[in-house]
């Protein structure tokens, strides 16, 4: 937890180091195209004010994938609990 001489961080703010899984095999009939299964995997840091309220959007680099998401690269934004946008730079690319 930062405390009031910190010179980086709010005080009270805390900074976590986050690893994630982000699972796609879900049907959901209203999207315009349905998502590819397979896993995501990301890393990254994320900091929060002492309620565990974000103090910037949550954004994480994309180390790995399976699936249709093997070889991927880019960042997911979560954008809340359940929603997510993955921006990928070669998951879906075809040389």
């Amino acid at each position: 937890m930062a405390d009031a001489n910190d010179k980086f961080f709010p005080e009270g703010s805390m900074l976590f180091q986050y690893e994630g899984t982000f699972m796609f095999d879900a049907v959901i009939p209203d999207l315009p195209t349905a998502l590819p299964k397979g896993q995501v995997i990301v890393r990254g840091v994320a900091l929060f004010d002492g309620n565990f309220e974000p103090l910037r959007p949550l954004t994480f680099a994309i180390v790995g994938g399976t699936g249709a998401y093997e070889g991927a690269s880019g960042k997911v934004i979560q954008l809340g609990q359940t929603a997510v946008s993955v921006r990928s730079k070669s998951c879906f690319d075809q040389a």
